[in-house]
Order: structure tokens, then C-alpha cells, then sequence
């Protein structure tokens, strides 16, 4: 059995597995900058920077959707999607105006949020060639020639231990009920919206010359268009990145359990043969289907979906996990609606990364369920 890498980037943060999600919480505050730690009051519970204590479990955030949404645009049969569960664990962030640094209390994570973040671009690496740094207008080049350099360089609060975040890191940044996706305790974000991009220190195994980079616009991750010489935008993060292993075994009835996010996925038969689904057709499959003596199955968000990608996998088939054994190579249906275009919702592709898709579109369906 293969075991399977997951995100934890962790503090003291315990709440129960599973169930239902909560608010975001926010905070804009004035902070020492010689300060190492950052802490929060959240639900009468103090939380700051520190280590997990029990790395067996991973932190996957609510998407931020708490509307529930029908399968068209009209909205008339609102169904059981994102914001009927709102699955997932309530961010809890807060942003120090003097230092320009927004912290993510849950993953113990700093994130720089100066005006460098919408204006500088670098390309991640001029191996290719020269970089094509020089049409690019003033402010947007910086002394730093690739996105490594800059993030290295940094000196932000008086931290000089920046690194350019991992994919995973930017997906679990983002919140899904807005229409920009990045979430609004982050101040500065480029302009140049659908084309923008944000680099990862994620490489794609799919294609050797592009790096994984996030659209915060589209609220999208993906490598096709993101060589490693073209520039674009940059958001270094500090904090440790803890990358564990947990195991994902596979039962006889077809069933993949992620002990560290305590998800069960479908993966019989059915998970590679529905694949002509509407998205309302998909909730209500998963609605309806009993697998190992289980009926609670439902159709998962985008930021579970993500959860079982395997970014550091040496392969240029597929980014999902081994322990699947059914598995399609067009997009599967999350039950997050992009809301600026409700008759649409994200998909996500083990091959390409995230998108979005009409809701009358037809597309692969993998339910889960949340172990109790």
C-alpha cells in the first residue's frame, strides 16, 4: 500500500473532526514587528504559530460559500451543495496594517500582503533563456530576477525567512463566495485579473517546463500556461510547511479512507462509469447512493477535491492519488458554484488542475463522506 502525502501546516487548533463548517473570522490589528508569535482569540480558544501537535490530522478549510444554489441560474430547487454543508474547518485570519502581513491562524502560515504583491512579476526561472524582463513597466520589475531570488530576499516585519508558497498553500488561501477568490483580509492582489497568475514552488511532473500557479481571479490552479520563464506574480509566505504521511487504504467495496482529513471516497466501479452527469444529476447520485452500508454520501467541495492531488508524484498521467483504482481523465464535479455565474461550477481535472463548467455540462462524479 502506497502511502500518500497530505498538507499539514499546524497550531494548537482543536476542534472536532468532520461536520459542519463555521464563519470566517477576521481581524485587521496593529502588531509589534519584533514580535515571533501572532495570536488570536478564536471561540473562546487561544490559537497561535505552532507546531501541530498531532500531524495524523489535516486542516481543509471551508470554501467561504454559505448559499446554497440551484442548477441553473435561476435558482428555483436549491440542492445539497458547498453551502448546504459548508464542510470544512472556519478560517481564522488576521492582517497587521504596520507590517503589511496577513496570518493564517489555522495553518500557521504569514503571508506578505504589501504592494509588491500586486505589482512585481518575475519568472520563476530563466534556465529556458533570458528572461523577458525588459517590456516589462518599472514597477513591476524588482532587483531579484526570478521569483526563488525574491522571496529569498525578502525582508517583510522584520522576517527575512520567506519562501514562495506550495500550491496547496495558495488553494486553501482562497474563498469561493465572492467572485475575486482571494479571500478580503488580503488588501493587494494584481489588476490584471483573469490574467494573472501567482507562482508555486509546486513543479508539474506533467509538463517539465511549467511550475503549478494559482489564478486568484478565476479562483483557479493549474501549470498549461505557466512556463517557467514567462513573469508573474509573487505572494511569499513564511511559516513551516509540514508535509506528512498518512495513510489512504482502499477497502474491498471500493471505498479510499484519507485518515488525515478523515474523508471517505467512493471509488467502485461506478466512480469511472458516472461520468455523463449534470451537475444537479451528480448531487443528487451522491444523495442517493449507498456504498458499504453507508448513506450519507454527498458530492464533494473544491477544496476537498483538491485534497487527494498528489503534486510531488513522478508522473505525467494523472496528480491523483494510487489508491484509486477508478479514476476518468475529464473533470469531476465539486459542489461549488462560481457565484458570479451561478448557472456554472468548479470542476477540478487530476491532469490540468481546477476550472469551471456550465451546470448543464456532463462530467464525472466521486462522491464522499465524512467519517464518523
Amino acid at each position: 500500500m502506497r502511502n500518500r502525502t497530505i498538507l499539514v501546516i499546524g497550531l494548537l487548533f482543536v476542534v472536532g473532526c468532520g461536520g459542519g463548517g463555521g464563519s470566517n473570522s477576521t481581524t485587521e490589528t496593529q502588531q509589534d514587528n519584533n514580535s515571533e508569535e501572532l495570536s488570536q482569540t478564536g471561540g473562546g480558544q487561544e490559537v497561535g504559530l505552532h507546531y501541530n501537535p498531532d500531524p495524523q490530522n489535516v486542516y481543509l478549510k471551508v470554501t467561504g460559500q454559505t448559499q446554497s444554489y440551484g442548477s441553473g441560474e435561476e435558482n428555483t430547487t436549491l440542492l445539497r451543495d458547498d453551502g448546504y454543508y459548508q464542510i470544512g474547518f472556519a478560517n481564522e485570519y488576521s492582517r497587521d496594517a504596520s507590517t503589511e502581513i496577513v496570518t493564517d491562524h489555522l495553518l500557521g502560515l504569514m503571508w506578505q500582503d504589501n504592494s509588491e504583491v500586486a505589482t512585481v512579476e518575475l519568472p520563476w526561472s530563466d534556465e529556458l533563456g533570458e528572461a523577458p524582463l525588459d517590456d516589462l513597466p518599472l514597477e513591476k520589475q524588482s532587483s531579484a530576477t526570478t521569483a526563488q531570488a525574491y522571496c529569498s530576499e525578502l525582508e517583510l516585519g522584520g522576517y527575512r525567512d520567506w519562501r514562495v508558497p506550495l500550491i496547496e498553500e495558495l488553494g486553501m488561501m482562497m474563498d469561493y463566495s465572492q467572485t475575486n477568490t482571494t479571500h478580503s483580509i488580503f488588501k493587494n492582489l494584481s489588476d490584471k485579473g483573469e490574467l494573472s497568475f501567482y507562482w508555486s514552488a509546486t513543479p508539474s511532473y506533467l509538463d517539465s517546463e511549467t511550475m503549478w500557479t494559482l489564478n486568484p481571479s478565476l479562483g483557479q490552479i493549474g501549470y498549461e500556461t505557466s512556463l517557467k520563464m514567462m513573469p508573474a506574480n509573487i505572494r511569499c509566505v513564511r511559516g513551516e510547511s509540514g508535509l506528512v504521511y498518512g495513510e489512504m487504504p482502499r477497502d474491498q467495496q471500493g471505498i479510499v479512507t484519507d485518515e488525515g482529513s478523515r474523508l471517505m471516497w467512493q471509488d467502485n466501479y461506478d466512480s469511472e462509469e458516472v461520468n455523463r452527469a449534470t451537475w444537479g444529476e451528480a448531487i443528487a447520485y451522491c444523495e442517493a447512493l449507498t456504498l458499504g452500508e453507508y448513506g450519507d454520501w454527498r458530492l464533494p467541495n473544491i477544496n476537498e477535491l483538491l485534497s487527494i492531488s498528489n503534486f510531488r508524484v513522478d508522473s505525467d498521467e494523472t496528480i491523483l492519488f494510487s489508491s484509486f483504482q477508478n479514476s476518468l481523465d475529464n473533470g469531476y464535479w465539486s459542489s461549488t458554484t462560481k457565484v458570479e455565474d451561478n448557472g456554472s461550477a468548479y470542476l477540478f481535472n487530476y491532469t490540468t488542475g481546477s476550472s469551471t463548467a456550465c451546470k448543464c455540462a456532463s462530467n464525472a462524479v466521486r462522491c464522499v463522506r465524512t467519517k464518523g
